[in-house]
């Protein structure tokens, strides 16, 4: 069967399952219904061919064929109740693993001979439908749901995690699997009750507390990458017959980049019942030996010991904890120009689910490219900026992009867009000969950061130099770059020569803050085209709008814009000739300062030497375009105030000069914490940044390398190095760690030092 969505359908309407179509996952993440906020992503109707839900769903030919004619990629969704199924839904991110294996010691086996992996390591177990009226669980406890009158997504279809759907080897219905029975405890299973017994009970397990953590420590000195050496420690996993055993094996599994969540579940059921023989614990305990383990349960009771209280709270909150909330301002969540303000509320429009933070560097860009070319200050300041949003995958920054393009376009500007521009030195020329002033808008810019880096001095790396250029000649020249040709002509080497008259680039860049940080070294930030990005690496949350209609651009908008653009503030003449000249100079129009505003900027410089000079900058660098980028976005907000007499208030310097170092500030913070020049320096990092999310409850071996897949990869005399260096320099201590509960052995771990000294403070005090 050639394995299509379509054919796949068809397969299963065979079966006389019902099916219907659901929008698919998009590359990069995103749901096909075209919503970038939306939450439900590639599991819900495509309304259009099945208005009713899974009441549309279908085992006709003809009506299948013409649904996955039009959306050839669309998800499969298989209607239960109305085919006769039933599954369990077991979603291990949510703690299903656990709560499966407590239901299964407790009531026995809930095995079907239909299985299905989801993208995410979950799995729908499926069954026959019980007959007659039955009552029905919705869920058999936490990440553990039970669906009967609902729908599943079926093989091929796409999951977010960008794995697929597919039906586990044995396990598959369309090669002759039955669901079987649903068991008969299901039917009268009470929640309530199960919740009141797991409460007290626990977990039988096939290991000592000590062998469970002596098992974990080991596994830190194996490596996953060999195949044989995977299965010999899968296989030694399963036979301690521990709950934990197939958690454990994933964990370990994860470090290595082969790892698969499908092929990992089909090898662990292939254990079962094949008598494992000699291949046991001590198989594990051997392998680690052998690349240098040592048992630490001697050594821990050598530690300093604390008692720590186990933590409920979530990462994020002890982080917020330890750091204290990054809360913006309120000033800075909106402009001091009410016309910004406006364009802000039009621009959110755009999505189901604003963020401010991003709207607001939409905003500046879309102002900036408005008075690109036309305006100076008296300190020959123009309006041109560099801006960078950095967010999360499927948070949805590019509603901005949209938003701009339509203002520009309904506003008869559109000779302002551009592409991304800077994939070359030529590429930026290309781009000011056609527009000297426009706005590249950049989707991906972390991708053009991890090129750069990777060809040093590449194309990419040229066009970002150029781009530099663009950024410092606002005022006065550019010219290309010259290329030696031998058997040019002076008059064709004159021609190939392209000089741009005060180049006007916008440019409006997104990434996320990894694409950025991992691909970074103390060259690019020397080499200046950082510094002149105002960054904004947003904190603040998702505002929800209860509708949204991608709204026209007012009319008294687009005035606005228009008159910024396309004439001369004081002898009103119509310049729009010049948009495409790039070898006439164009005359700016002033842009004054009032009484004390221009202070305020010579202050900022002032304060901004001495603190340098005090040390107080981490990455000094970073702040040597901050009045620079003060003064443009201040050029910027006193045009769009007044085109006619643009004034730089004191009002105006004040937020500009606020908003540029107090995310300038965040941004070097982030760069000092997770850019680095060297493997070792990236690992240092990485230990400190997990160790300080931690807080109290400490970090062993074992958690820095299930969080992070830097330290999992490292070698463990690697590893043991920068231990050495973090606890020599008195950056972490190393303590054993008793919970209040005394479970278990007393842990090594990784903690700061304030927190050892809080701790032993609190201890000696309860001791007087």
């Amino acid at each position: 069967m050639d394995k299509t969505p379509l054919n796949y359908a068809l397969a299963y309407a065979a079966l006389d399952w019902k099916v219907f179509p659901c929008w698919w996952v998009n590359d990069d993440k995103t749901c096909g219904c075209g919503n970038t906020a939306c939450k439900n992503v590639g599991k819900h109707p495509i309304s259009e061919l099945a208005p009713k839900g899974q009441n549309s769903a279908a085992t006709d030919k003809d009506t299948i064929t013409q649904w996955w004619v039009k959306y050839p990629q669309a998800n499969i969704a298989i209607f239960l109740a109305g085919s006769g199924l039933c599954a369990v839904d077991i979603d291990p991110r949510n703690g299903g693993d656990y709560t499966i294996e407590v239901l299964e010691s407790e009531h026995g086996k809930i095995d079907s001979d239909v299985l299905q992996l989801t993208g995410g390591g979950g799995e729908h177990r499926v069954f026959l439908l019980p007959s007659g009226d039955v009552k029905l669980p919705g869920t058999l406890g936490k990440g553990v749901d039970f669906k009967s009158n609902g729908y599943i997504i079926a093989e091929p279809s796409s999951h977010i995690s960008g794995q697929s759907y597919v039906w586990e080897m044995s396990s598959d219905p369309l090669a002759g699997a039955v669901p079987s029975p649903l068991p008969d405890w299901i039917r009268s299973f009470n929640i309530n009750a199960a919740h009141a017994s797991n409460e007290t009970g626990t977990l039988h397990n096939g290991m000592s507390d000590n062998q469970y953590y002596d098992v974990l420590e080991a596994l830190q000195f194996i490596g996953s990458d060999d195949r044989d050496t995977w299965l010999n420690v899968g296989m030694a996993l399963q036979a301690s017959g521990d709950k934990r055993a197939y958690q454990m094996w994933c964990d370990w599994s994860q470090a290595s980049s082969k790892f698969d969540q499908n092929d990992q579940y089909r090898v662990w059921r292939s254990f079962k019942g094949k008598g494992l023989g000699s291949i046991d614990l001590p198989t594990i305990f051997k392998l680690a030996q052998d690349n240098g383990w040592v048992n630490s349960n001697t050594k821990v009771e050598q530690l300093p010991v604390i008692e720590i209280a186990q933590d409920q709270t979530t990462l994020e909150e002890r982080l917020a904890k330890k750091h204290g909330l990054v809360t913006t301002p309120k000033e800075l969540l909106s402009f001091p120009i009410n016309t910004l303000n406006a364009v802000m509320l039009w621009m959110e429009s755009y999505t189901r689910e604003p963020q401010r933070q991003i709207t607001m560097q939409g905003v500046l860009a879309l102002a900036s490219v408005l008075g690109g070319r036309k305006y100076q200050s008296q300190e020959s300041n123009t309006t041109s900026m560099y801006l960078l949003v950095l967010g999360e995958t499927g948070i949805g920054k590019n509603y901005i992009k949209e938003a701009i393009q339509i203002f520009l376009e309904q506003s008869n500007l559109d000779n302002l867009l551009s592409g991304s521009g800077n994939t070359s030195s030529g590429a930026v020329f290309t781009a000011l000969r056609l527009a000297p002033c426009h706005i590249q808008i950049t989707d991906e810019m972390g991708k053009h950061l991890q090129t750069a880096r990777k060809q040093q001095n590449g194309q990419i790396a040229e066009g970002l130099t150029a781009m530099v250029e663009a950024y410092s000649s606002t005022t006065s020249i550019m010219v290309s770059k010259n290329y030696s040709n031998p058997k040019a002509t002076l008059a064709e080497l004159e021609a190939a020569k392209t000089i741009i008259k005060c180049p006007a680039i916008t440019q409006l860049g997104m990434a996320t803050p990894g694409q950025v940080y991992e691909n970074l070294t103390t060259k690019e930030i020397e080499d200046g085209f950082l510094n002149r990005l105002i960054v904004v690496d947003i904190s603040e949350p998702l505002m929800s709008q209860q509708a949204t209609g991608k709204l026209d651009v007012p009319e008294e908008l687009k005035e606005w814009a228009l008159n910024i653009r396309k004439f001369n503030p004081k002898s009103r003449t119509d310049l729009s000739g010049i948009e495409t000249d790039h070898k006439t100079k164009p005359n700016m129009d002033l842009v004054v300062f009032e009484d004390g505003a221009l202070e305020l900027f010579d202050n900022q410089r002032k304060t901004l030497r001495e603190r340098e000079a005090k040390g107080e900058f981490s990455l000094p660098d970073l702040t040597r375009r901050w009045r620079e980028n003060a003064m443009r976005m201040a050029t910027t907000l006193a045009v769009c105030e007044n085109s006619d007499n643009p004034v730089i208030t004191v009002e105006i310097a004040q937020w500009c000069i606020k908003y540029v170092e107090y995310y300038g500030q965040l941004f070097m913070d982030q760069v000092t914490n997770k850019v680095a020049d060297s493997d070792f320096h990236r690992l240092s990092l990485a230990i400190m940044d997990l160790v300080t999310r931690a807080g109290d409850r400490g970090m062993t071996e074992r958690d820095l390398s299930k969080n992070s897949r830097l330290f999992a990869a490292t070698a463990p005399n690697h590893r043991e190095q920068a231990f050495k260096a973090l606890l020599s320099e008195e950056r972490i201590i190393q303590v054993a760690i008793n919970t209040v509960t005394g479970r278990g052995r007393k842990r090594s771990c990784f903690i700061l030092p304030e927190y050892f000294n809080a701790a032993n403070m609190v201890a000696t005090e309860q001791n007087n």
